[in-house]
């Protein structure tokens, strides 16, 4: 069974405070330590999220106890172990969480707009593949709270930077002599161009975190340093 946690404002994190910790020691801290008695695992695992495309897999082999939080540049998480949380933190970039029910194979990406225009969302589908067998045909994807297209303005020089990008033209949306970036429906396209089908995709988590209120947003909150957290683990 898998539990995903889509945290807001009640559970924020500020992440230069976590300290020097491992992925059980953490538990010890709050919304931690909450959310590890409430959803039941024994590790949380976040990594040090740069905006990139590199991942870090979970296997059973890796040491639990010695694994420091945000010690390894990461933007996503892929594991097959039962009850170990994956997490990311956000305030306006994109999570989102990859389930394979049939190997049980669980993942999660941080996709900030740099992370998805480089195919974050494909990259951690192609290493639930490689490392773990996953069939694209298993795979369901949920969409969790980010800036969305109501508010996420980019200025001209990104548009033009993507000029000759077909998911970013389909992407961007003008409006009122503005342009919006529909970073969801980007991550959805470059996911079915790899054979992803859309009947898997999941919407109901996502909220606009710039204008909905309860959520940490970076831009709707003069650069908070405050991160809503994601997680899923499996049972």
């Amino acid at each position: 069974m898998e539990t995903i946690f889509w945290g807001d404002r009640t559970s924020a994190i500020d992440p230069e405070t976590l300290g020097d910790v491992t992925a059980e020691t953490v538990l010890m801290q709050e919304p931690y330590k909450t959310l590890q008695e409430r959803l039941g695992f024994k590790a949380c695992v976040m990594m040090h999220q740069v905006h990139g495309t590199n991942g870090y897999c979970i296997k059973p082999s890796t040491d639990l106890s010695q694994l420091l939080l945000r010690s390894q540049e990461a933007d996503f998480l892929v594991t097959d172990c039962k009850q170990v949380a994956l997490a990311v933190l956000t305030a306006d970039c994109l999570p989102i969480v990859f389930i394979d029910k049939k190997k049980q194979v669980i993942a999660i990406a941080h996709a900030g707009w740099k992370g998805t225009v480089n195919k974050i969302a494909q990259k951690t589908v192609m290493a639930m593949s490689d490392q773990f067998g996953s069939e694209l045909s298993n795979i369901k994807v949920f969409f969790g709270p980010s800036a969305l297209v109501c508010c996420y303005e980019v200025q001209q020089p990104f548009s033009l930077a993507l000029a000759q990008d077909p998911f970013a033209q389909k992407s961007l949306i003008e409006r009122n002599h503005k342009i919006y970036f529909d970073v969801t429906y980007y991550n959805q396209l470059t996911l079915q161009a790899m054979g992803i089908s859309p009947e898997v995709f999941n919407f109901q988590a996502q909220r606009c975190t710039i204008c909905t209120p309860g959520y940490c947003s970076y831009r709707g909150q003069n650069g908070t340093q405050l991160r809503n957290i994601t997680s899923v683990s499996l049972k």
